[in-house]
């Protein structure tokens, strides 16, 4: 990658990592300080590394498994407008938070 190039990684925002989610839990913590990691070694090179963490998103998958709570996650569509917005940002390390009927807001570990 060169200079001007960016790394958006896809977290997720949760409230804890409950019972049967830990893995996946614990896996989306370290991607976040991934995150963090890399968009200090990479920032000397110009490549800037952020982190796009969605709410619940109304894919296939979920809108078969979670029928009932589809009307209130993120679209997908929602949350690709968001990676390509950051991928225009003059920032890096940062984190931004999607969550439907929410303001996206900068944040960490939610």
């Amino acid at each position: 990658m060169g200079k001007g190039s960016a790394i958006v990684n896809i977290s997720g925002t949760f409230e804890n990592g409950a019972k049967g989610w830990v893995p996946y839990f614990a896996s989306k913590r370290a991607l976040e300080d991934l995150t963090v990691g890399l968009a200090q070694e990479l920032e000397e090179k110009g490549i800037r590394v952020s982190c796009v963490s969605p709410s619940d998103t109304a894919t296939e998958s979920y809108i078969k498994y979670f029928p009932e709570d589809a009307k209130d996650a993120n679209s997908p569509e929602d949350v690709a407008k968001l990676v390509a917005d950051v991928c225009e940002k003059d920032e890096t390390g940062k984190f931004w938070v999607i969550k439907k009927g929410s303001p996206v807001e900068a944040g960490y570990h939610k």
